[in-house]
């Protein structure tokens, strides 16, 4: 995994063939930079229609994330 400048702003990544392996680095790295991840929007499942609406509408400006214990 490639390191971040300080100040440096992630908009997003290639996610093709991820593995437990490469998951398990990526949680470790945020960690360990102190990365703060926040979603645009948090939706539970029972709003998904509303999350693809919201998706499809053009308005988000981040990540949506699915809670499906919500």
């Amino acid at each position: 995994m490639t390191d971040i400048a300080p100040g440096a702003y992630l908009t997003g990544g290639y996610s093709g063939a991820v593995t437990e392996e490469k998951i398990n680095e990526l949680f470790s790295y945020l960690q360990r930079y102190q990365v703060a991840a926040k979603p645009d929007r948090i939706f539970a499942l029972r709003d998904l229609p509303a999350a693809h609406a919201y998706l499809a509408s053009g308005q988000s400006m981040g990540k949506v994330v699915i809670d499906v214990d919500a």
